[in-house]
């Protein structure tokens, strides 16, 4: 339908400069390389790369972006009660890269590194990773209870002009489940890397391929390229962010989450 592609071209057009202006404002938009671990009933194990900021994906994520700033003003402008996400400026000061085309995944955990962690505030303020003025997380009613609750909040105020929660009682809530999700989180991780450590252990004696992302004293952290796992590795020489390298699998613990490298 000639319509439909017109219109998603506007939407992709618009989603494109909206971008390039949060990039000016300071925004991160990169993500390191992602991977779908499938297990099916007899526990084999399927590892797919996820596909790499393809344009669908780009304008899904800057809509959802933009949906979050423009609800954020709309509910300072109107004083209505909200729990914005909010996210100072990069915790040690550093020449930013220009961050523009897609960078290595070492320079992208190197930014992350240097961000403070987004918190929970009922007053606007800026959002430096995404680099908006102000932001809220609305997208995900469905997935996510915060965004039902703030659904709730702003038809309550077109239906009867007055929200249904105060800010003090929605900072209360909102903080108990941001606990919840961090928990969720923590322990979608641990089952995440347990599955690829079991997908490891049936590759004992191969040889698999990493990014070296960070170098504290003696141990480095790879990002292993075929599954995204973060593994610790005693290179035993001088290695930098940055660096590939050839590693022989060793020997792997999924239970106690324990990977054994040594060079190839």
């Amino acid at each position: 339908d000639k319509k439909l592609a017109d219109d998603l071209l506007l939407i992709q057009e618009l989603s494109t400069h909206y971008q390039k202006e949060r990039i000016r404002q300071g925004a991160m938009i990169w993500q390191p390389n992602e991977y779908k671990l499938q297990v099916d009933e007899e526990e084999n194990i399927r590892v797919s790369p996820v596909p790499l900021d393809s344009p669908a994906r780009s304008l899904v994520a800057e809509c959802m972006i933009m949906a979050g700033a423009m609800t954020a003003r709309f509910c300072a402008q109107n004083s209505i009660p909200t729990v914005f996400r909010v996210q100072s400026n990069t915790a040690r000061k550093r020449k930013r890269k220009d961050l523009s085309t897609r960078p290595s995944i070492a320079e992208i955990y190197d930014q992350f590194r240097g961000m403070k962690p987004a918190n929970l505030k009922i007053q606007p303020d800026q959002h430096s990773g995404l680099g908006v003025e102000q932001y809220v997380q609305i997208t995900s009613p469905i997935r996510r209870y915060q965004d039902l609750v703030l659904h709730t909040q702003l038809r309550a105020y077109a239906q009867r002009g007055k929200p249904a929660m105060r800010a003090q009682a929605l900072l209360e809530l909102f903080s108990e489940l941001e606990e919840r999700q961090r928990s969720n989180g923590r322990a979608m991780r641990r089952s995440r890397n347990y599955w690829a450590l079991r997908y490891y252990a049936g590759k004992v004696g191969g040889i698999v391929e990493g990014e070296v992302t960070e170098v504290d004293h003696r141990v480095a952290k790879v990002f292993l390229l075929d599954t995204g796992y973060i593994a610790h590795w005693i290179p035993g020489r001088s290695v930098s962010p940055g660096e590939v390298v050839k590693l022989k699998i060793t020997a792997v613990d999924a239970e106690n989450q324990h990977l054994i490298l040594f060079p190839a």
